[in-house]
C-alpha cells in the first residue's frame, strides 16, 4: 500500500512550475491568541487561480502527507523551524481530483497534537506556514501567541491537559473509549474547572464521543450510541464558546444527537443557530460552513424508491415511495409538458393545490399540504417524518383540466423535489414520471438536469 501512495503522490507532483505558480495555498485561524493547552486549529485552502483545469491534491490535512506544516518560534535562539508530524499517516487511494478554474478545496487541520505529543507546550509566539510540492508552493505566514494562564484554575486545567498525551489524542479524535484515563481527566476538568476554556473543549469532545457507538476489539463488547447523555456535555460546551472550532463541532454534534433522538425541531434550531453565529461572529468562515452543511445535506438526501404518474378521468395521479425521512421537511412537485411534434418543453410549473393532495392507499402514511399562499414558492407537502423503512404519498394533478380532454400526443412530465431540515433541496431528475407511453424519459431527464444545474 505504501508504494501505491508514493506513486500517486509523485503523479500529483508532476506539475509544471507555471502551473504551481497558478495555485494559491492559504492558512488561517479563527483567532491569534490562545491559552496554554487550548487546541490550535488551522483552516487551509488550495485554489486553482489559472484559467485551465488542473488535477490537484484535495486532502489538505497532515494525515494525508500531502501538505506539510512548519512551526517556528521567532524568539528561539536556534532559529529552527520544526515540521509538524501527525500521529498517523493515512494512505488515500487517490488523493487528487480535477480542479476547475477558480475552484478551491478547504480543510481543517488540528495542529495542537501530533506524533511528538502536544505541539505548543509552552507560552510563546509561534509562526506557522504550510508548503506543498517539495516546498515549491508556500502559504502565507500565520503568527499566533500562546499565553500563560492568568489564574490558578485555568493553570491547573491546562496542566492536566499537557501532562497527559492521551487527552490530546482524545481531543484530536473527538472520542475513543479506549482512552480511559483521558476520559476520566477530561470529566475532572469539566467538573472541577467549569469556567475555563479547557472545560469547553472537554465537554465538546466527551459529548461527541457518545453520539457514536464503540466496539472494544479486545473484548468484543459494544457500547451503543448515547445521545441523551451526549447532550448533557454538549449543551455545557454550547454555553461557553471559545472559538469557531468548538462552536462548529459542538453544534454539529448537538444536531446529530437531537437527530438520533428524533428531536427534529431541536436539530433544525441548532443548525439555524450555527448559521447565525457564524454570520455574526465568524463571517470569514461562512464559505467553509456552507461546504460542511452541503455535505450534511447530501447525507440527508431522501432515497426516492418509486415515482409514478397514472392518467385518470379527473387528471393525473402521482404516487411516490421514499425511505426513512425523519430529517425531511417536505416535498414539491413540478410539472412540464411537451407535444410529440414540438422539441421544446413548457416552463416547469409548481403544483400546490391542497385539494389535490390525498392518500391513495390504505397502507400509505398521510401528510398534508403546508398551509399558505398557493402562489408561495415555499409551499410544499409536509413530510410525515417517520422512522419506518418507507412511506408513500399520492397527489392528483387536476390542474390539467384546462387541457381537457387530455391530448394524447401531449405528454406531461413530473419531477419531485425534497427539502431537508437545513433548507436544502434535491430535485430528483433521475426519476421522471410521465403521463403516457409516448414519453421520452431520457430527454426529459436531460432537460431536468439542464434546468437544475447551475
Amino acid at each position: 500500500m505504501k508504494k501505491t501512495l508514493i506513486v500517486l503522490l509523485h503523479a500529483a507532483l508532476l506539475l509544471l512550475p507555471v502551473q504551481i505558480m497558478a495555485l494559491m495555498l492559504e492558512i488561517e485561524t479563527d483567532k491569534t491568541d490562545y491559552l496554554l493547552g487550548e487546541p490550535v486549529v488551522l483552516y487551509v485552502s488550495l485554489q486553482n487561480t489559472s484559467d485551465k483545469a488542473l488535477k490537484l491534491p484535495f486532502l489538505l490535512d497532515p494525515i494525508s502527507d500531502i501538505v506539510n506544516y512548519h512551526i517556528k518560534q521567532p524568539g528561539d535562539s536556534s532559529n529552527e523551524t520544526n515540521s509538524f508530524k501527525p500521529f498517523v499517516i493515512g494512505e488515500p487511494v487517490d488523493p487528487t481530483k480535477e480542479f476547475a478554474p477558480g475552484e478551491l478545496a478547504r480543510g481543517e487541520v488540528k495542529l495542537f497534537y501530533g506524533a511528538d505529543g502536544w505541539t505548543f507546550k509552552q507560552p510563546s509566539t509561534y509562526e506557522i506556514t504550510a508548503s506543498m510540492f517539495h516546498n515549491k508552493l508556500s502559504s502565507n505566514t500565520l503568527t499566533i501567541t500562546i499565553h500563560a494562564p492568568a489564574d490558578e484554575p485555568t493553570a491547573e486545567a491546562a496542566q492536566l491537559f499537557l501532562d497527559n498525551d492521551d487527552i490530546g489524542l482524545f481531543l484530536t479524535l473527538e472520542g475513543g473509549d479506549f482512552l480511559v484515563e483521558a476520559i476520566q481527566q477530561l470529566k475532572q476538568v469539566a467538573t472541577e474547572y467549569p469556567n475555563t476554556p479547557h472545560a469547553t473543549y472537554a465537554n465538546q469532545a466527551l459529548g461527541t464521543n457518545l453520539i457514536s457507538g464503540f466496539t472494544d476489539l479486545t473484548t468484543g463488547d459494544y457500547r451503543p450510541a448515547d445521545p441523551a447523555n451526549a447532550l448533557l456535555f454538549l449543551e455545557k460546551a454550547q454555553q461557553q464558546p471559545m472559538s469557531f472550532y468548538d462552536t462548529l463541532h459542538t453544534h454539529l454534534s448537538l444536531y446529530e444527537a437531537h437527530t438520533q433522538l428524533n428531536n427534529t425541531n431541536e436539530a433544525e434550531s441548532v443548525i439555524k443557530a450555527l448559521i447565525q453565529i457564524t454570520r455574526t461572529e465568524f463571517e470569514e468562515f461562512l464559505p467553509l460552513l456552507d461546504d460542511i452543511l452541503n455535505k450534511v445535506s447530501k447525507e440527508l438526501s431522501v432515497d426516492l424508491s418509486t415515482f409514478t404518474a397514472t392518467a385518470e378521468q379527473e387528471g393525473i395521479r402521482l404516487a411516490w415511495t421514499v425511505g426513512k425521512e425523519e430529517n425531511y421537511v417536505g416535498y414539491r412537485i413540478w410539472r412540464s409538458a411537451k407535444k410529440s411534434d414540438n422539441e421544446h418543453y413548457e416552463n416547469a410549473k409548481l403544483l400546490v393545490d391542497s385539494s389535490s393532495y390525498q392518500n391513495s392507499d390504505d397502507d400509505c402514511l398521510i401528510g398534508e399540504l403546508m398551509i399558505g399562499d398557493p402562489s408561495d414558492p415555499l409551499q410544499y407537502i409536509l413530510a410525515i417524518g417517520n422512522d419506518r423503512n418507507s412511506a408513500c404519498y399520492s397527489f392528483s394533478d387536476t390542474t390539467i383540466a384546462t387541457d381537457a380532454p387530455i391530448i394524447p400526443e401531449k405528454v406531461y412530465y413530473y419531477v419531485l423535489e425534497d427539502i431537508d431540515m437545513l433548507g436544502n433541496s434535491t430535485v430528483h431528475c433521475e426519476k421522471i414520471a410521465a403521463s403516457n407511453s409516448h414519453a421520452d424519459l431520457e430527454s426529459a431527464k436531460a432537460y431536468c438536469r439542464q434546468q437544475t444545474t447551475p
